[in-house]
């Protein structure tokens, strides 16, 4: 048991300094850094070109086109 309740203590006292080390690095991050999405930065000027464009939507098209063949040999 002695052993178990050492254990017990360092573990805890690990817990401690890990903590303390967690609040001091969130001391450093930029405001708002922790949140979901902040710190994925905008695309600036990103345009897609028309040929790219067309390839997504006959892509598109291509793929309702199964699910429109597959729905009517489903009987759906």
């Amino acid at each position: 048991m002695n052993t178990i309740a050492r254990a017990i203590r360092e573990l805890e006292a690990e817990r401690a300094r890990l903590e303390t080390i967690i609040r001091s690095l969130r001391d450093f991050q930029l405001p708002g850094a922790g949140r979901r999405g902040a710190s994925v930065g905008r695309r600036a000027n990103y345009r897609l070109s028309p040929e790219g464009r067309q390839r997504i939507a006959e892509a598109a098209r291509k793929r309702w086109a199964m699910a429109r063949a597959a729905r009517k040999t489903s009987g759906a």
